[in-house]
């Protein structure tokens, strides 16, 4: 018998038992829209420069770089950390970046690697920027980044975004352009050896240990669980040493948080820790039924996760997350289900056995046993379902997937994997076996009761993203740029204080506690795709998931638009009491034109410059006060009035002391 946590086995069956349930409740399922993004099709300059003349290898991986002391039970590691020495930031060198900015950069590889990601610690960039540049196995130039300040969680430590590749660079670029120092720690690399692409010539073997069994059957397949299949996302995280994968899915509430929940296996990710490490990879799966499987470097993702609440095997193996984003497709909100299913239900399965590409089990329910697993540890009768597939199996990286019932037409989750059968999953023989089609998998029931705060709350739970409640926008950068100013505007009625980070909700502050509504401007750090967060900071405390009110994506105007960007320097100007002007300098761009010019406190009024080319600078005298408002107007037509050729605006702030 195959399992889903590799070393468990089926030892005992007792008796079932009834437990007490809590009252039937419902969540109906719902679908979550993309916002609609700029193509992104310009690559970020840094691949222009020439390499590193050096490289730091690891070489291959070694015997004496085993098996951490503690393996997570019934999971089986697709990768391993990597310990980087001291002094490997003395490997770098400086260069200058086509725009004339110097850049730090350090060629890193792992040999064998079919993917890679970097742990940093002690990381506080401020408005510096770090990125990973890699060329992935397709060839295709890939970036990771940029992460600024402390880092996505705030705290200064974090695992990267992943690259598919052996090898890669880590890009520093400095805040001030005289410094030299290197504010953070390059402590590990994370070497994944499972493969991440379709099996290629002379390559089969290898692949094959990662492909799901023959047996197994693509979700679209089955076309009627297109919708729920969205919700599905193949999971890839650290925990002590190692990298695991898993499955889990987007699940719905009442109050619908402007983040995402996530609900997966408790066996898989049981911890804040791991919970951070997270990527979750969506769309990972084939386009038409016994499809070629696609490269998992090409979907789309979220990165790190909030640990919500969960529960071990005993209570129903069940971990409820809150992921930093929805991903960048229109994906499904699982509904869900406290009521009991029936004996013999039929019950479907969405997963990613082995890592692999989306696959749909077809199933029913049987009859209820306690389970005990190889680590000592037992799920009671009462905690979970016993399912025995007619058609598809689930393997190792299917743990955490949803278990489907079909009521009343829709599917709801009425389950979690936990664990099968004790079987050598590289024998597809062994693995398709008819006694090994079978499963166990937590209740939804079980797990209600700790999770209904969260999933029901409507007053004083998660915050909402209803019309009319808060928002948060940034402005757009030009069609050529990937990276640059923007405008971080928002609106939250009803809040004392707010507050913006980036990254993350538990990401670097960008802001004090500000009043409910207001606008600022990023330095030229703000890159394509970074997330910006409006945090709740009414009680003081505006980190984490729950406090988050909206969030926005910065994005590229499409190439046909006109757009521009004018900023002040200094951004803020403090003066003494008593005094209520300053003088400043305006710095604009824009594209789309061929003449500007800038205008003071209305598109119509006082030009500040005359008719100037597309970038350029310009110097006020001492009478620029608090609100005064700046308007960068298109002049190609010799005529810049009016509000219909308005580019940018930028407010000024003179603060006293």
């Amino acid at each position: 018998m195959h399992s889903f946590r590799a070393s468990f086995a089926l030892l005992a069956i007792f008796a079932s038992y009834a437990l007490s349930q809590p009252t039937p409740t419902k969540r109906e399922p719902t679908v979550h829209r993309a916002a609609a993004r700029a193509d992104r099709d310009e690559p970020l300059s840094l691949h222009r420069i020439a390499r590193p003349a050096r490289q730091y290898s690891l070489g291959r991986l070694r015997s004496s770089e085993g098996r951490p002391e503690k393996r997570k039970p019934g999971l089986t590691p697709v990768g391993l950390s990597r310990a980087l020495p001291p002094d490997i930031t003395s490997s770098g060198e400086w260069s200058t970046t086509p725009e004339g900015r110097p850049i730090w950069r350090l060629s890193v590889r792992s040999e064998g690697a079919s993917a890679l990601r970097v742990r940093l610690t002690s990381f506080h960039v401020g408005i510096g920027r770090l990125w990973l540049l890699a060329t992935d196995t397709e060839g295709v130039e890939v970036t990771a980044g940029p992460y600024i300040g402390d880092g996505p969680n705030g705290d200064g430590e974090f695992w990267t975004d992943m690259l598919m590749s052996d090898s890669l660079i880590v890009a520093y670029e400095p805040a001030e352009t005289s410094s030299r120092d290197l504010p953070f720690v390059l402590t590990g690399l994370s070497h994944r050896f499972a493969p991440v692409t379709a099996p290629s010539a002379g390559k089969a073997s290898n692949a094959a240990k990662a492909a799901a069994a023959s047996c197994t059957v693509d979700t679209v397949c089955h076309p009627d669980y297109n919708e729920p299949a969205s919700a599905v996302a193949l999971m890839i995280f650290e925990s002590e040493g190692e990298s695991y994968q898993c499955s889990g899915a987007l699940i719905g509430s009442s109050s619908q948080p402007v983040l995402p929940f996530f609900l997966t296996a408790n066996h898989c990710i049981s911890n804040a820790d791991e919970a951070k490490s997270l990527i979750a990879f969506f769309n990972y799966q084939t386009t038409e039924c016994k499809g070629v499987r696609p490269s998992l470097g090409r979907s789309p993702r979220v990165t790190g996760a909030s640990f919500v609440a969960g529960g071990g095997m005993s209570l129903g193996d069940y971990t409820l997350l809150q992921l930093t984003a929805f991903p960048s497709i229109d994906v499904k909100l699982l509904g869900w289900t406290s009521e009991e299913i029936a004996a013999n239900q039929q019950v479907t399965s969405i997963s990613h056995p082995a890592g692999d590409a989306k696959r749909i089990a077809l199933g029913e329910r049987t009859r209820d046993v306690t389970v005990r697993f190889g680590d000592g540890s037992r799920m009671p009768a009462n905690r979970g379902y016993q399912v025995s597939w007619f058609e598809g199996v689930t393997q190792g990286g299917s743990s955490g997937s949803p278990l489907l019932a079909n009521i009343g037409g829709k599917p709801y989750v009425v389950g979690v994997l936990s664990g099968g059968p004790d079987i050598d999953e590289d024998d597809d023989v062994v693995v398709c076996r008819a006694s090994n089609l079978i499963a166990s998998y937590g209740r939804f029931t079980a797990a209600f009761p700790d999770l209904q705060p969260y999933l029901t709350a409507v007053d004083g739970g998660p915050r909402t993203n209803t019309a009319g409640g808060p928002t948060l926008t940034a402005s757009r950068l030009s069609p050529t740029d990937t990276s640059g100013v923007v405008t971080i505007s928002w609106q939250a009625a009803g809040y004392s204080r707010v507050q913006v980070r980036v990254g993350t909700p538990d990401g670097v502050a960008m802001t004090g506690a500000e009043p409910s509504s207001g606008s600022l401007q990023t330095g030229p750090w703000a890159t394509e795709g970074m997330m910006f967060y409006l945090q709740d900071a009414s009680d003081g405390n505006p980190a984490g998931a729950a406090k988050t009110l909206a969030y926005a994506r910065v994005e590229r105007a499409a190439g046909s638009q006109k757009a521009g960007i004018i900023v002040l320097n200094p951004v803020r100007n403090f003066v003494s009491p008593g005094q209520t002007t300053v003088s400043t300098t305006v710095l604009w761009r824009a594209v789309g034109v061929s003449r500007v010019q800038v205008r003071i406190n209305s598109p119509s009024g006082t030009p500040l410059t005359g008719l100037e080319p597309p970038e350029g600078s310009g110097s006020t005298g001492n009478w620029v006060s608090e609100g005064t408002v700046f308007y960068l107007q298109d002049a190609s037509d010799g005529d810049s009035a009016g509000s219909a050729k308005t580019l940018a605006t930028v407010r000024a702030q003179v603060v006293a002391r």
